[in-house]
């Protein structure tokens, strides 16, 4: 896990650190969230991010419990579950508040579009 650590993901479980019955599918789960994260960061930096802001660790934390939970709950996948809905627009409000514009505009990339948009 590279943007956020097993006990990062647990806080948004209410697991405890010791219950390390899930450990090895919410890694599982974290390193297809932070390939997307990567993607969505590509246009605007290289990736994989070599430190991981805050910010960063705490998005790709709720996004992996989310796809967690969605799976235990057995979710229909056109349904998103809510934490996967924020992690994702606190990603797209990180890339706003970190690139600028002219980033934007010179890759032809438009925020939030992609498959880790929430946009429908």
């Amino acid at each position: 896990m590279r943007y956020c650590s097993l006990n990062d993901v647990k806080v948004w479980l209410n697991l405890s650190p010791s219950d390390t019955q899930y450990d090895l599918e919410i890694q599982q789960i974290a390193s297809n969230v932070e390939s997307q994260i990567d993607e969505a960061l590509k246009p605007y930096t290289p990736t994989p991010l070599k430190e991981v802001p805050e910010e960063i660790r705490w998005i790709s934390a709720e996004w992996t419990a989310g796809i967690f939970r969605q799976k235990r709950a057995g979710l229909d996948e056109s349904k998103e579950q809510p934490f996967v809905v924020e992690a994702k627009e606190r990603l797209k409000a990180f890339i706003r508040s970190n690139f600028t514009a002219g980033i934007a505009a010179s890759t032809g990339v438009a925020i939030g579009e992609g498959d880790w948009s929430t946009a429908k």
